[in-house]
């Protein structure tokens, strides 16, 4: 398979997704994730970079995989992350159309 994210020029990522998840210390499912990424310099001052990172893995790399539910599609999409202290990591995004829509959003992203 060989494909990019549908509609990945209108893929949307809730501040919500970034502020309360990605970057929280106190979500139990995302503080891990909050950890590398405050790690690595991302935080609530520069949550647009961050944005901007995470739609250039969608826009710019190949879907890895597609998983069919009740609820839509998820597509599982990797690649190469810059960061503001300028090391590169490997990230895992997944994107989710749910049934009814037509633009991905991001459900979660995590390192590789």
């Amino acid at each position: 398979m060989s494909m990019k994210l549908p509609n990945r020029r209108n893929a949307i990522i809730e501040k919500r997704k970034l502020t309360h998840y990605l970057l929280s210390l106190v979500d139990e499912d995302g503080k891990p994730k909050a950890e590398y990424f405050r790690k690595v310099g991302f935080n609530e001052t520069n949550l647009r970079d961050f944005e901007h990172a995470l739609l250039a893995i969608a826009s710019n790399n190949e879907v890895k995989t597609i998983e069919k539910s009740e609820f839509g599609v998820k597509y599982i999409v990797e690649g190469l992350m810059d960061s503001p202290i300028g090391k590169k990591f490997m990230v895992r995004t997944i994107w989710s159309i749910d049934k009814g829509k037509n633009n991905p959003r991001l459900v979660t992203a995590y390192r590789v």
